[in-house]
């Protein structure tokens, strides 16, 4: 019996023997194994890729601990090696220790609670190829410095926080947010250096714990955006770097079409425009110019906050001044978004073309490009938000269509708090999917813009609301713009619609614009299917319309939804030869070339008799109206009177001819024009210029082709009158830049 015993315990030594050996490596990952080396206390655990496999170590939890667990409390050093990309959940917690702590430079992603409770005592320092560290990922550590890499964006939800020996932080310029109780509890920060442009948006909580009286270095010529931003509410001292290196003269990128440069001159052009935004540093002043051309996006363009880009370039131009432009739409007169070399950028019907990710603290421009083939559920063409602007843009042929809601917004454009001006919104639409609908009704909102910013001068045309199957009620509303609680100032809104049919409730509204809340001013809204629509049902805010001409749309010029307030508008479709120069002579939107080519001519700026003529009322008027400008530039109150409409009345212009030139004989360019244009004709004439307000500012005898020199005068629009034998042979707007 003795024997018997004796031969089972030696089995039951033997059997441990073996156990302890089986749990000193093994597998924890995909291609990632362990080992523990050295004798107990003072050991090793050494984690590597063995070179097959993702290099993921897995994810654990309180009930599933990785296997070399149990030896947790004799570890005294952990060595991470290359080759590991993910460091899962639980996978060093809870009683684990280490005198050094070195991360490869392969890692991406630390995972919930990886390192939770490490006894490390030295610096953290997290690789810059890590992107994303994950909740408690760091809680209740005793590391003394943290230095994080320039690849985190967002600093998770109590990644660090309780790490009470932490005393200085270093924040990289990359992270734009820091989320509630990412550092709380950690009182004995004495240090942070955020090298972030633009404040990272923080939460109350954020730095819940650290003393407020903390000095936050920032980087050089920083602290006003520090200071009026939520930061001035977790501390109170906050001291610029004095390195000032980062604020240089700034660079300018330069792209081309198939360009295989690296950017830096016309010569050596990069052919790819997201790579050359990625260059550029925020924050002082950086550029991006693109030559005309078409650039297939297979990716949609993310905007960056303080880096302007600009299109509309030949390729060999040293000033943005010198971008051509020419009348390529033919109707006499140059607009802003004409740029003779287009740089169009095409989203290929699969995609949406521009982002802008986030409210931006500084303004940021795109300029002078062509958005087109977007197709997404919101804002298929561009999506600009706070500080965001679009100028001298055309936005065309993009689609909104639904996404699982049913509802859908702005076709070319979602405008929510940036601007958006002297640009042309043409040929969108926004599409509602009845089949996609759950229940209750889809929206069809915004075919050009959906607004909840400013829009400004802008010709927003032929857009519409739609919806492809009729089996849900759909609400198709502002074909042209849905304002919600926006601005329209300055713009002509024209041949705009919503279409008709399909499921008999649905509701078809506002083919110019429906203004749900918001502010619309001196603007023309005219050969629209329905007008406008005042909607302060679906807004708590009034819905206003100053000073506009309402004239020529199907159904009514105005439909109240609740109350609703027009000031010194023109809406009723009467004498309308008597009244304007040129005005449609149909209504509702345009249905043929002849029409279209009608609405391009319109002209509905008041005829001299006109009885709109300063017969408007100050009276409900903001002093911003009073002392603004009218469509066509103009102040709008003179000697104490206003007209009604969107145009005051004009003296310099003559009622009778095109604005383009209408004696044969005769040529005048180049237009825009830097100091001097040529005016062409044989024969004795005379020309003249005036200013906006009318006021003769010079006047030039000349036989034959003579050169006009204009370089004393300001920058701005000006009308030429050309007259011979006492008569105008030719009259124009031309641009001095």
């Amino acid at each position: 019996m003795k024997k018997l015993v004796i031969f089972v315990g030696m089995l039951a030594i033997i059997g441990l023997s073996q156990s302890v050996d089986a749990q000193t490596s093994g597998s924890c990952g995909d291609g990632v194994n362990w080992e523990l080396t050295g004798t107990a206390p003072d050991q090793t655990l050494t984690i590597s890729y063995s070179g097959v496999g993702t290099g993921v170590i897995n994810d654990f939890s309180d009930s599933n601990r990785p296997p070399y667990y149990a030896s947790r409390l004799n570890i005294k050093t952990i060595v991470i090696e290359e080759g590991i990309t993910v460091i899962g959940a639980y996978a060093f917690s809870s009683g684990f220790s280490t005198g050094t702590l070195q991360l490869p430079q392969s890692l991406i992603s630390i995972r919930n609670l990886a390192f939770f409770a490490l006894n490390f005592k030295g610096d953290l320092i997290i690789p810059n190829s890590v992107t994303s560290i994950g909740w408690q990922a760091f809680s209740y550590c005793n590391f003394q410095t943290l230095t994080l890499g320039n690849s985190v964006t967002t600093i998770t939800g109590y990644a660090f926080s309780d790490c009470r020996n932490l005393t200085s932080v270093t924040i990289p310029k990359s992270v734009l947010s820091i989320s509630s109780s990412a550092f709380s509890g950690c009182s004995g920060i004495a240090s942070i250096t955020c090298k972030a442009i633009f404040p990272p948006t923080i939460d109350p909580s954020s730095f819940s714990g650290v003393p407020s009286t903390v000095e936050v270095i920032i980087p050089c010529q920083t602290l006003t955006y520090y200071q009026n931003s939520n930061w001035k509410n977790s501390f109170t001292s906050f001291k610029e770097d004095e390195d000032c290196s980062w604020i240089q003269q700034k660079t300018i990128y330069f792209v081309k079409a198939g360009g295989t440069g690296d950017g830096s001159s016309w010569t050596n052009a990069a052919g790819n425009i997201q790579d050359m935004i990625n260059a550029s540093v925020s924050g002082r002043g950086d550029q991006v110019w693109i030559a005309g051309g078409t650039y297939l996006l297979s990716a949609t363009l993310q905007m960056k906050v303080g880096v302007n880009v600009y299109g509309g370039f030949l390729g060999d131009e040293t000033d943005i001044k010198n971008r051509s432009k020419s009348d390529k739409d033919g109707n006499g007169t140059i607009e802003p978004w004409e740029f003779t070399n287009a740089t169009i950028l095409d989203g290929q019907n699969g995609r949406q073309v521009l982002n802008q990710a986030r409210a931006f603290e500084m303004e940021t421009i795109w300029d002078g490009v062509t958005i087109t083939k977007g197709k997404y559920g919101t804002g298929a063409g561009a999506y600009i938000r706070a500080n965001g602007k679009l100028n001298n843009c055309i936005v065309t042929q993009n689609r909104a269509t639904s996404t699982d809601t049913g509802s859908t917004y702005g076709g070319g454009l979602y405008n929510d708090g940036g601007e958006v001006s002297n640009s042309k919104i043409t040929n969108n639409v926004v599409i509602s999917d009845g089949s996609r609908l759950v229940g209750g009704a889809g929206f069809s909102f915004g075919g050009g813009i959906y607004n909840i910013g400013r829009v400004i001068g802008c010709v927003v045309e032929g857009n519409s609301c739609t919806f492809s199957n009729s089996s849900k009620e759909t609400w198709m509303w502002g074909g042209g713009i849905y304002n919600k609680e926006g601005d329209v100032i300055n713009c002509t809104v024209e041949n705009n619609v919503c279409s008709v049919g399909g499921h008999p409730q649905n509701s078809r509204l506002s083919g110019g614009i429906h203004n749900a809340g918001g502010i619309v001013n001196s603007c023309c809204i005219t050969n629209n299917y329905q007008g406008i629509t005042n909607d302060h049902l679906n807004s708590t805010k009034m819905p206003l319309i100053y000073c506009s001409t309402i004239l020529n749309n199907s159904v009514n010029s105005i439909y109240a939804m609740g109350e609703a307030y027009c000031f010194n508008c023109i809406t009723e479709n009467s004498d309308l030869e008597q009244n304007f120069i040129r005005p449609t002579s149909f209504v509702g939107q345009a249905s043929d070339d002849a029409q279209r080519a009608e609405l391009l001519r319109a002209d509905w700026r008041l005829k001299q008799g006109s009885q709109y003529i300063e017969t408007g009322s100050l009276t409900d008027l903001p002093d911003w109206v009073i002392n603004g400008i009218d469509l066509a530039g103009n102040p709008r109150v003179s000697n104490g009177k206003i007209s009604m409409g969107a145009y005051e009345f004009d003296p310099t212009v003559n009622n009778a001819i095109k604005l383009t030139h209408f004696d044969s004989g005769l040529k005048i360019y180049p237009n825009p024009v830097r100091s001097s244009f040529i005016v062409d004709y044989e024969g004795f004439i005379q020309v003249k210029i005036y200013d906006m307000l009318g006021k003769e500012i010079l006047s030039q005898d000349t036989n034959g082709k003579t050169e006009i020199n204009i370089n004393h005068l300001s920058k701005g629009i000006y009308n030429v009158n050309v007259i011979s034998g006492g008569r105008i042979i030719g009259n124009s707007k031309i641009v001095k830049q």
